[in-house]
């Protein structure tokens, strides 16, 4: 839960400046520094340094790596604990340049897209993969489908109407279900404290971070791959873009979006 809370804080003052969250931010990272002081160690965990020994050593264990994290047979895996190492592989490629960690991250959302994942743009139940059915390097539309899936019916779809810090964590699959009828329901910004409101409030602060892509080279390219309304500075090109989308309304067949370039 607090490394959630951190990601969100920090995620939000970049995006915003905002003072508040800078000190909120501040507040943790000396919290959690008071307790590492108390301890004698830098290791501050739900979990003891032992139990990650044994994930590694492949005995029975929860998911220590869900925990530590700041989305060919994957039945019954635990997506809350492999996702984080998939994500880390993902940034040990933009690190240091080696394809097999490409290759991992490429895999591992070509499986999830093609026979893991549900309508909803969900991908588990109870947080386990069955057989029911990030950031990408490359120009594929089924990875930019799949993001714009995802964040409107797992994301956005999340939080109940215009009550900031009311959200549930999983919505309900079966038919006719209700979210505030669900096993989970809503949790609350006061008296919710699990893993579970921390990972449905960390991405909100990230709605801005996947609208466009830059493709790096001798020519500059930019992808749009979300027709969100928002505003780029691209200073690769000394160009700012300005897009705007209409509300949806059901009647209307077409997306109304207008994209200006100054």
């Amino acid at each position: 839960m607090e490394g959630h809370y951190m990601s969100a804080l920090a995620q939000m003052w970049a995006s915003t400046h905002n003072d508040s969250l800078k000190q909120k931010m501040t507040d943790v990272v000396y919290d959690v520094s008071s307790c590492q002081v108390k301890m004698g160690t830098c290791y501050l965990s739900a979990f003891s340094s032992e139990l990650f020994d044994r994930f590694e050593a492949i005995k029975p264990i929860w998911a220590p790596y869900y925990t530590i994290h700041k989305d060919d047979d994957m039945s019954d895996f635990h997506a809350n604990t492999h996702i984080p190492i998939v994500i880390g592989s993902q940034m040990r490629y933009e690190v240091i340049g080696d394809p097999l960690y490409k290759e991992i991250g490429m895999f591992f959302m070509d499986l999830i897209n093609s026979s893991h994942s549900y309508a909803t743009g969900g991908t588990s139940v109870s947080e386990l993969w069955y057989k029911q059915c990030f950031t990408s390097w490359t120009e594929e539309m089924a990875y930019a489908d799949y993001y714009e899936q995802a964040l409107t019916n797992g994301v956005l779809s999340i939080q109940r109407g215009r009550d900031p810090g009311v959200i549930i964590y999983m919505p309900p699959l079966h038919h006719g279900g209700s979210k505030a009828q669900s096993y989970h329901g809503w949790r609350t910004k006061y008296d919710s404290f699990g893993c579970c409101y921390g990972t449905g409030i960390e991405p909100f602060s990230k709605l801005g971070d996947s609208i466009c892509f830059e493709k790096e080279g001798h020519t500059p390219a930019l992808y749009i791959i979300q027709y969100v309304s928002s505003s780029l500075d691209w200073k690769t090109t000394h160009i700012s873009l300005n897009q705007i989308v209409e509300r949806v309304v059901s009647w209307d067949q077409c997306l109304q979006v207008t994209v200006t370039i100054y």
